[in-house]
């Protein structure tokens, strides 16, 4: 089915996406929830994003999207974007000529394995840090009670296929991982072939 447009969903639900064409827009699909809010779960198989300005925006520790088998393409900024503790899980995927791929905040989680990712002109894949402002808060019980949740969880990006670099710094950057409020395992990624290189993270540590 071909969609042209923003699809939002909202409230408490777990759904079920199939070999849908979201494109021409300025964001493909943008799931919120709140702390005190209800539950989200989207499950995408076979799904495309593409020509887009944001392919997906996640928000929300009670949103929880799982993705198989599907293309995120030609987004003018970002190909998904994990924030304010949202989770991500991608199998299988393809993320090709985007200006940035996956995006994962501070505080957020992200399970990647087996995709490939093209041409993506900035980081294919980069887990951010937290701002100045969320790191010098003073955080409250609840959101102490949300970070010993959180630390439970553990980000992984395994077994995924790089293509080589090609005009300027397309494909040029592969992994970074810049925060320090999660654990990130980065394992069994590499470029294309049977002699294809090993793909290691770039980390680089937050000053405290």
């Amino acid at each position: 089915m071909a969609r042209s447009g923003q699809s939002k969903i909202t409230g408490s639900a777990k759904l079920n996406l199939r070999s849908n064409l979201l494109q021409n827009s300025e964001i493909g699909l943008r799931l919120a929830t709140s702390a005190s809010g209800a539950p989200l779960q989207l499950e995408l198989a076979q799904d495309s994003l593409t020509n887009l300005g944001n392919g997906a925006i996640l928000q929300g520790s009670l949103c929880k999207v799982a993705m198989k088998d599907c293309l995120i393409s030609h987004c003018k900024r970002i190909g998904l974007h994990a924030l304010r503790e949202a989770s991500v899980k991608l199998l299988q995927c393809r993320i090709s000529d985007n200006g940035r791929g996956v995006v994962i905040a501070s505080r957020s989680a992200a399970q990647i394995h087996g995709c490939s990712f093209e041409r993506n002109i900035g980081w294919a894949i980069r887990f951010e840090a937290e701002g100045p402002e969320q790191a010098q808060a003073e955080p409250s019980e609840q959101d102490l009670g949300a970070s010993r949740a959180l630390n439970a969880l553990r980000s992984d990006v395994t077994f995924n296929e790089f293509g080589a670099p090609s005009k300027g710094n397309a494909g040029r950057k592969r992994v970074r991982v810049d925060t320090r409020n999660a654990y990130v395992l980065c394992l069994g990624n590499r470029e294309p072939g049977d002699g294809g290189q090993m793909v290691e993270p770039q980390v680089k540590c937050q000053k405290t």
